[in-house]
């Protein structure tokens, strides 16, 4: 299996500047095909955000020559596991990118509630920042829930980790671990932030990118 994936900015995919293209020897029947990529791009590609924005060539495509057997559970997870390495891929080369970004929504009402919340903060150009200042700010990323329109929300009820630093729980900052959470984000290019909701038992990933001096350099220098 080969994947081959472009995009660096205006990447917010459901038509977002990204082309993903993945080829296989495998036999895959006609009639799964649809279904196997689908589930892939769910939770990769559809899950990562660089900027919001998105534009009119946002293709992924699987072609197979159906050419040697698969176990097609096998398939899909592999399939899988190298539509994530690809999405990643975008997000590391994002423009102005230093860090990327895993935000993960646990114990939610829904995996689609989950996904929401998520994006909400990965989008945000203020955990963005904080995540590029190295500045634990668990305010923004309460705000980016809050802000979250049509979820169920209870924030007595949220915890907030950086890493495996917790930062909030019962509505309170935890004051001694701010200087290993700021220690965290200053050594690590791969910040993860999991926040659970504690309304259900679904969980979601998405995925992001952080926001740089670099990022406004590129585009507001850009000419058409």
């Amino acid at each position: 299996m080969l994947g081959i994936a472009k995009g660096s900015g205006m990447i917010e995919p459901n038509m977002a500047t990204m082309l993903v293209y993945i080829l296989t020897d495998a036999i895959i029947p006609e009639n799964k095909i649809d279904e196997l990529l689908s589930r892939s791009v769910s939770e990769s590609f559809n899950s990562i955000s660089v900027d919001t924005d998105t534009s009119t060539s946002d293709t992924v495509a699987l072609m197979a020559n159906n050419s040697i057997a698969v176990d097609l559970a096998e398939f899909s997870e592999t399939l899988s596991e190298l539509c994530l390495e690809l999405a990643k891929s975008v997000l590391e080369d994002a423009e102005g990118a230093e860090h990327l970004i895993e935000v993960e929504i646990s114990k939610c009402v829904s995996k689609q509630e989950a996904k929401k919340i998520g994006k909400s903060i990965v989008n945000s150009p203020l955990v963005k920042t904080a995540v590029y200042g190295g500045d634990p700010n668990w305010g923004r990323i309460v705000m980016a829930i809050g802000k979250t329109s049509d979820i169920l929300l209870s924030k007595k009820d949220i915890i907030i980790y950086f890493g495996s630093h917790k930062i909030f729980e019962s509505e309170k900052e935890i004051v001694e671990n701010i200087g290993k959470i700021r220690l965290y984000l200053k050594q690590e290019k791969y910040i993860k932030i999991k926040i659970e909701m504690n309304t259900g038992e679904l969980n979601h990933k998405v995925y992001g990118c952080d926001l740089t001096e670099s990022y406004i350099e590129i585009n507001s220098y850009y000419q058409t």
